[in-house]
């Protein structure tokens, strides 16, 4: 028991380099000796870049000083003080001191030496560094083999290998639980959103919410979530735990915000951080504690076997029953923002959408939250009553909140090198900007696992944060827009105003004259009249230039 004990201790968890048995293969591939050595360096094992992206490393350095001068705040600070003006002089023109100066002179002469460093060292690498060139074309292998998937297990670290049916069975049979799941015919994202705006926008102008709340939740151009499974590994018959990739969906921010709100609940005394503090206090215990037996209860499928409906009746009645003071959100609309924020989650599996019914999804912000609650109210109901808890841990000493601000500096690895740009970017600082407190996060570009996806994509018409090109597919006329709403959106509101224009066309010849104002689009069907969906009934070709944002990791 001991040895188990100190296994968990920091001090005593040694990863040696590489570990070939963290690879599982659990699929009917065979691997070779080879692709089992080039896995064993685990998802995020990061090779070195084939080219480097000189506008990343310099927008990198150039937030990190604004965040550092805080040279943002002052220009909004400056720019609300003359937007009443009608001309702006000289004297709103704000120059950088010389302490900014010489910080902006020491991090343009270090980042161009480290830009000019890393090309010769990326271009020597891709030469003689022969490990990497045979881990790109070993996982581009396993990537064109899609019969079978590879993912990281549910607990501790490594690499599974599954056969690809046997992932989608054994997703297909979770999701078969009418219970908790639903199969929608159609993507409710745009109804959702849109009800969950005008719902905050009521709140804000009633005074119920704060500008703050507001712009935290509202969301815009969401997705659909996208489910995946993680192996359990440790189980028998290999069950896979039901994640939800919740990031972007309509409701991820208002789970955030109400997270935030609802903390209050949680009694934190008997809470355990990780863990290493179980291991802790299970060390500090008095002596006379050996007498006691300790139990633990498990509980399966934890997230999706919460009940809403009554945990949130536990939330509504502890803030309005038992609360002196209320929150000035009135009871029916917090019923109705919870209940937007968890029962109303769909998400997108293997091109199909599904509606979760009952319990959370592990991934939504609120998942935590509504299983700690929802099981303290169960130990309070029953368990005090059943069991004689001879314990109470004293209530852990919080750690104070930093004094300092902390600005993150992100920095593209390459290793040593990457290392010493850091230690100089932050040596500047220090001389200058003392009382900061800088967090360093490593850009690792090219990941082991990047390629390995099990989420689905997707579709480009849901698409938000886009530019666009229309051609028609008649004439060489071009349309390029950008969007942060849904592209589907977008491209309704284009066919739409042709199919109106059409419509003022026939008005006209009945001596009516209508103004409206000019586009390219209008301007171009004027001069050439191009086939459009009010004539064929098919959208125009349209060609799609997606740009990414980075939304995940998840």
């Amino acid at each position: 028991m001991e040895r188990k004990i100190n296994s968990f201790r920091a001090s005593h968890r040694r990863i040696p380099r590489i570990d070939r048995n963290v690879v599982k293969n659990l699929s009917s591939r065979t691997m070779s000796q080879d692709e089992t050595e080039c896995l064993a360096h685990e998802l995020d094992y990061g090779l070195v870049p084939k080219n480097i992206d000189d506008m990343n490393i310099v927008s990198n350095v150039e937030n990190f000083f604004q965040r550092v001068t805080d040279i943002s705040q002052h220009h909004r600070k400056m720019m609300s003080e003359v937007s009443d003006k009608e001309t702006v002089d000289g004297s709103n023109v704000r120059i950088l001191d010389s302490k900014e100066m010489t910080l902006a002179s020491n991090f343009r002469s270090i980042t161009d030496s480290f830009r000019h460093r890393a090309y010769r060292f990326a271009q020597l690498q891709n030469r003689i560094n022969t490990e990497h060139q045979r881990y790109r074309r070993l996982l581009q292998n396993l990537k064109n083999d899609k019969s079978i998937v590879v993912t990281r297990p549910d607990k501790g670290r490594g690499v599974v290998l599954l056969d690809k049916v046997d992932y989608l069975s054994k997703m297909h049979s979770l999701l078969n639980d009418t219970a908790k799941f639903s199969f929608l015919s159609h993507d409710p994202t745009i109804t959702r959103e849109t009800k969950l705006i005008k719902l905050l926008n009521r709140l804000l102008d009633a005074g119920s919410i704060s500008k703050d709340f507001y712009s935290l939740a509202k969301p815009f151009g969401s997705i659909p979530g996208r489910l995946y499974g993680l192996p359990k590994v440790h189980k028998e018959d290999v069950p896979l735990r039901p994640v939800v990739s919740a990031i972007k969906t309509f409701n991820y921010g208002l789970g955030k915000v109400l997270s935030q709100l609802l903390s209050q609940f949680l009694v934190k005394k008997n809470m355990i951080r990780d863990s290493f503090s179980f291991v802790n206090q299970l060390l500090a215990l008095p002596k006379y504690m050996s007498r006691y037996k300790m139990v633990s209860f498990d509980i399966a499928s934890l997230y999706t076997n919460v009940p809403l409906t009554e945990t949130i009746d536990i939330i509504l009645k502890h803030l309005y029953d038992g609360h002196a003071k209320p929150p000035a959100i009135g009871r029916a609309d917090m019923k109705e923002l919870l209940d937007l924020a968890t029962e109303k989650s769909h998400f997108l599996f293997n091109g199909q959408l599904y509606d979760q019914i009952d319990g959370v999804s592990m991934g939504s912000p609120l998942a935590p939250l509504f299983a700690e609650i929802f099981l303290q109210n169960f130990e309070k109901k029953y368990l005090s009553r059943q069991l004689n808890l001879v314990y109470n841990p004293t209530t852990p000493i919080s750690a104070k909140s930093p004094t300092t601000d902390t600005v993150v500096l992100r920095v593209p690895y390459f290793g040593k090198l990457s290392q010493m740009y850091a230690e100089r970017i932050i040596s500047a600082t220090n001389k200058n900007y003392p009382p900061k407190h800088i967090r360093l996060v490593y850009d690792v570009k090219e990941r082991l696992g990047r390629g390995f996806l099990l989420k689905d994509k997707i579709p480009n018409q849901m698409e938000a944060g886009v530019v666009y090109q229309a051609t028609c597919p008649q004439y060489e006329v071009r349309y390029i827009g950008k969007t942060f709403r849904h592209f589907k959106t977008r491209v309704h509101e284009h066919l739409n105003y042709q199919k109106q224009h059409l419509c003022l066309k026939k008005i006209e010849k009945s001596k009516h004259t209508v103004k409206r104002p000019r586009s390219t689009i209008k301007a171009h069907m004027e001069r050439k009249g191009p086939t459009t969906r009010s004539q064929t009934g098919k959208i125009p070709n349209i060609i799609l230039q997606s740009i990414q944002e980075n939304i995940e990791n998840s």
